[in-house]
């Protein structure tokens, strides 16, 4: 089968980027073709297919020529059109498996796929598909869904984009665009990697029926024998985006009151927030900022760590860093929100806490670190997090997806 994988980035960014090209290896491990659309950036992996990727355009560019760029880009993207048009011609896809396109190529992609008859399936990983906001349901701090149900309008007065009239303006405009011309019409499936994702989805608008449940997986697994001896110097870990979605500041103030527990937080994000953080971690000892970290390098971190922390205070979908961890053996103290109870089993893979609560994480904790036999029952179990989430599994699920979508296609057509 000849799959054309469509995404945004070709660089690691989170965990979209990171399921976007385990998912590729594993299709290719498989006997498939596989080609790729995304945009260019000088941090993109290298492929055959960057020729066909279009011209970068940021978000957070001030450049007025860029902004209008951007607009257009948002709307419909001739540029993207064409590109695309030219690598289906060589390539020939049988199916189109999409992840994020929302601003940076546009609902023409959409528009061609359809044009030359390939179906398409697309993996949910945020909130783009139904709200006019960067994709998190967050704002100023705090969960924020007032434009639920298909009030789009409300995002402009909230200033739900970067604070800012105007932009939230264009972004509410071109959303109610999409929405006119029913781009999502040709999505014939979309897959949700969390229960709580799908529940969104049809919260706000989106067919049941159209929505398959499948959990991501890793392919990184390396189950060890945890030892009390390989901790002589143990720390605790964060790893994954720096921004304000994630929790962190609810982390570093729990961390106050634990000034024996070393923390060590890998990552990167906007050099404004990253220094806040670092101004208010001053006051602790015990805060470690290593900045980013590649896989090869960052795999030796996890594995060193006695457990990892996931305090983010937005809806999480599925959330790679937590099965990251369980793979490599790691028990994960997370917040109670969004799709992460789906993952982290309170008391059996990990700990749940309330949702920025300092004092209860806090808690969690001084109780993971100092109760030895709750550990590593913890670490023990969390190999269960390897059956939900097999490779195998995932790829078998994938494929009758597949076969489904191009069975509707041709029903439809």
């Amino acid at each position: 089968m000849n799959i054309l994988i469509i995404h945004r980035f070709f660089h690691i960014q989170g965990g979209g980027e990171r399921y976007v090209f385990e998912l590729s290896r594993l299709l290719k491990k498989m006997g498939h073709n596989v080609a790729f659309f995304s945009m260019h950036d000088k941090n993109n992996q290298k492929s055959p297919w960057n020729k066909y990727f279009v011209s970068n355009v940021s978000i957070m560019s001030t450049d007025l020529v860029s902004r209008f760029r951007l607009i257009g880009r948002m709307t419909y993207s001739f540029e993207a059109k064409r590109k695309l048009s030219k690598l289906i011609k060589e390539f020939r896809p049988d199916i189109a498996h999409i992840h994020n396109y929302n601003v940076y190529l546009s609902p023409s992609i959409l528009h061609t796929l359809k044009h030359y008859g390939i179906p398409a399936v697309q993996t949910v990983h945020d909130y783009h598909l139904i709200a006019p906001t960067r994709g998190s349901l967050f704002h100023n701090g705090k969960i924020c869904e007032i434009t639920k149900k298909n009030k789009y309008y409300r995002a402009i007065f909230h200033k739900c984009i970067g604070g800012s009239i105007m932009a939230s303006f264009i972004f509410t405009v071109v959303f109610y665009l999409h929405k006119l011309f029913n781009f999502e019409e040709y999505i014939t499936t979309y897959i949700a990697p969390s229960h709580f994702m799908k529940k969104k989805l049809v919260e706000y608008g989106l067919s049941g029926k159209k929505i398959k449940y499948l959990p991501i997986f890793s392919s990184q697994y390396a189950m060890t024998t945890v030892t009390k001896k390989k901790f002589e110097k143990k720390y605790i870990l964060y790893f994954g985006r720096l921004s304000p979605e994630k929790g962190l500041e609810t982390l570093i103030k729990a961390m106050d009151n634990l000034p024996n527990i070393p923390l060590k937080i890998v990552g990167t994000g906007r050099a404004k927030y990253l220094q806040s953080l670092k101004s208010l971690a001053k006051r602790s000892r015990n805060i470690e900022f290593v900045g980013f970290k590649k896989w090869k390098d960052l795999k030796k971190i996890i594995m060193s760590a006695y457990f990892c922390i996931l305090p983010s205070v937005w809806y999480e979908n599925s959330p790679y860093s937590a099965i990251e961890s369980f793979s490599l053996g790691k028990p994960v103290i997370a917040s109670k929100i969004g799709g992460i109870p789906e993952i982290v089993k309170h008391k059996q893979t990990g700990l749940l806490f309330d949702t920025k609560n300092k004092n209860d994480l806090y808690i969690n904790i001084k109780n993971l670190w100092s109760n030895d036999n709750l550990y590593f029952q913890l670490s023990k179990n969390s190999g269960y997090i390897i059956k939900e989430n097999d490779s195998s599994k995932h790829y078998d699920n994938l494929i009758l997806i597949y076969k489904s979508v191009n069975l509707l296609y041709k029903i439809k057509s």
